[in-house]
């Protein structure tokens, strides 16, 4: 995303020309000064010096920044980096699935690069429904581990949707899962990945078995078909509210039979589901924090979910065999 100017709760940030994508949304600002320092994106803190100089936060007063100086405010207080902290898990919590390009692209060492086809060649498609076809999300997973490029390359599925599963994650989002919806074609990316990266990817997919289905409809961006891939099942099956699937409203699907809404959205019934007495934003920070209370919540939005309805096999390597 390229914008000269992005606005976050009243906050501007203006950006003149930058070359990289921004997740707005997911944007929680730490300023000193009156110039941005760092800002914090998906729970990753990017200083800014490194990746672009032209981001700035709204002019302050002369008056009023010496005031900070004269209180001594030229760096980010123990308080502005608790919120900001909270702030950032929350945003990372309702921003998934997380911006993504809409087209193919090449994943290299942090950068959003031209897809190239022939790279491809050797590695193991895997169906990226959720997260993983964003450039922040394998971020998360590989900078630092190992950066070799990965092609993802976008696609459509026919007769499946992408709707949200019936588990919690460790950073409070509702995650998504494949699911059969005859008449319905959806939109996703394919992650091609090398030996390594799918060891990596698989230690991050622990709500899910990865599989193999056969016999599909898939149509890659240039044209070429496959009728069989690789992905990760929903272990508990899909989300029920109002005894239907919640289709993710960030992913286009053609002809859905049921509704699709946010992760923003989903969280709020969640909620009122399993915790109404609880503030919501704690709620989601409780979900982040306490294993045992994220498990417990799991298990409630699991009791009446639905499994993943067409034929798979289980493959080796997984978290769950």
């Amino acid at each position: 995303f390229l914008s000269e100017e992005i606005s976050l709760d009243g906050m501007k940030l203006c950006a003149e020309g930058c070359p990289f994508f921004v997740p707005f949304k997911f944007l929680v600002l730490a300023a000193t000064g009156g110039d941005v320092d760092r800002v914090i994106v998906d729970g990753r803190t990017i200083s800014m010096p490194e990746r672009c100089s032209h981001w700035t936060s709204p002019r302050r007063s002369s008056a009023s920044m010496k005031q900070a100086n004269a209180c001594g405010r030229g760096s980010t207080s123990n308080g502005e980096r608790t919120m900001a902290d909270r702030l950032a898990r929350l945003a990372r919590a309702r921003g998934y699935p997380y911006p993504y390009p809409g087209c193919s692209y090449t994943w290299r060492s942090g950068n959003v690069a031209e897809f190239d086809l022939g790279e491809t060649k050797g590695r193991t498609a895997v169906l990226a429904v959720g997260s993983n076809r964003a450039p922040s999300r394998l971020d998360q997973k590989y900078l630092g581990k190992y950066e070799a490029p990965i092609p993802v390359q976008h696609a459509q599925l026919k007769d499946f949707d992408i709707v949200y599963a019936a588990h919690l994650t460790r950073y409070g989002s509702v995650p998504a899962m494949l699911q059969r919806a005859l008449g319905t074609t959806v939109d996703l990316a394919v992650t091609w990945l090398d030996d390594k990266q799918l060891e990596i990817m698989h230690a991050t997919e622990g709500g899910y078995h990865y599989a193999e289905i056969g016999s599909v409809d898939l149509v890659y961006d240039d044209g070429t078909q496959a009728d069989s891939a690789h992905l990760y099942v929903g272990r508990e099956g899909h989300l029920v509210h109002e005894e239907q699937p919640v289709a993710l409203i960030e992913i286009d699907g053609q002809d859905r039979p049921h509704a699709a809404r946010n992760t923003a959205e989903v969280l709020e019934i969640v909620h009122t589901r399993v915790a109404p007495d609880m503030p919501h934003d704690d709620f989601i920070l409780k979900v982040i924090d306490d294993n045992d209370f994220r498990l417990e919540c799991s298990i409630m939005l699991a009791a009446d979910s639905v499994p993943f309805d067409y034929p798979f096999e289980k493959k080796p390597g997984g978290l769950v065999d």
